[in-house]
């Protein structure tokens, strides 16, 4: 990372450990990211990245994060928790193995109706992959009037789920591409919205056959209610 380069940090050795009693001991600088650590996990430990998270105390630690801004030293104890991981693509999206639970809560809190999909994981992560698909060939195509939309971070890294206080203010970006039905001269306008509720205009002009759609920085308030 650029922090790197400009403050190299200071060598620390990390005591992570697994639930059964199994310890890895890992070599770092106090300005790694979090994914630095659990690359050399994955090594130790004969697991892949996407199934490793890491907790220290009762928090899960975000790979993007700079070990320094999270308190860890010199022989801090971090707990590694394996789960079944996420697929290659969706994380360049931005997505976590959290996504499937997260859908989840979503489905049952809002009383959607069940589908054969939601059974699985296997089944949740190839619904999404389906979708993205279709929207690449219906973007080849011009086949209806459509736009498609990435989030990120607003320093710029992918991010397709968010985290919040209830009520706290949030700065993300978003960029995209939309397209008219068969290249036609429609106005078409594309919002970005939080539930029901608009929180940003992201481009109303006429695309033709298609047009990128710039990212926008953008500040939101998160829901006052989980869900």
């Amino acid at each position: 990372p650029l922090e790197s380069l400009m403050h190299p940090g200071v060598p620390v050795e990390l005591v992570v450990r697994q639930l059964g009693g199994q310890e890895f001991l890992v070599q770092a600088t106090s300005t790694d990211r979090v994914s630095s650590v659990i690359e050399k996990l994955a090594l130790q430990s004969n697991s892949t990245t996407d199934c490793i998270t890491l907790v220290s105390g009762t928090s899960k630690l975000r790979p993007r994060d700079i070990l320094e801004s999270l308190g860890v030293e010199n022989g801090s104890e971090l707990f590694m928790v394996l789960g079944p991981g996420c697929p290659d693509w969706a994380q360049k999206k931005g997505f976590t193995s959290e996504h499937r639970e997260l859908l989840r809560q979503y489905i049952a809190t809002h009383k959607l109706q069940d589908q054969d999909w939601h059974s699985s994981d296997e089944g949740m992560w190839k619904k999404l992959e389906i979708e993205l698909a279709n929207c690449e060939e219906r973007k080849r195509s011009c086949n209806g009037w459509r736009s498609s939309i990435s989030l990120f971070l607003s320093d710029g890294e992918a991010n397709s789920i968010f985290k919040a206080k209830p009520g706290e203010e949030i700065g993300i970006a978003a960029e995209g591409h939309m397209h008219n039905n068969k290249g036609d001269s429609c106005i078409h306008q594309v919002l970005l919205a939080l539930d029901t509720t608009i929180v940003a205009e992201l481009a109303n002009n006429v695309p033709g056959r298609g047009r990128k759609i710039p990212r926008k920085q953008i500040k939101l308030k998160a829901p006052k209610e989980p869900g």
